[in-house]
């Protein structure tokens, strides 16, 4: 009887060293494949900042060009009017007659206007 009883704690001891071993491998399956993940995880996220980097400093490339861009042509829309200006000073000085003269300074002084416009607008 005390042999039986002592084989029955010997099993009862290796159940739970086993049950006990079982949960341990499965912790660990866990764990190690949670670290997996996450390494992988980490490096999609490192890869989509990389690109999230490039797209920047293309956007960046272009919103400086495009500015470039804005700047040149702001910058030739007042010489053309400038221009404008000018062409209608000469005919003025041509002379001519009183309502020509008029209607070219009448024009030149609206041109005028339209130019301090721009230039307000675009500073």
């Amino acid at each position: 009887m005390k042999n039986i009883n002592l084989l029955v704690g010997k099993a009862t001891d290796f159940n739970i060293l086993l049950f006990l071993f079982l949960i341990t491998v499965t912790v660990l399956f866990f764990v190690m494949y949670s670290l997996f993940r996450n390494k992988h995880l980490l490096a999609i996220v490192q890869e989509n900042k990389l690109k999230l980097q490039d797209l920047n400093v293309l956007i960046a490339t272009s919103l400086n060009e495009k500015e470039i861009l804005l700047k040149e042509i702001h910058h030739r829309v007042k010489n053309n009017l400038q221009l404008v200006i000018s062409l209608l000073n000469i005919q003025a000085r041509q002379g001519g007659d009183n309502a020509v003269l008029d209607f070219v300074e009448k024009g030149e002084s609206r041109i005028s206007v339209m130019a301090l416009i721009h230039e307000n607008l675009y500073q």
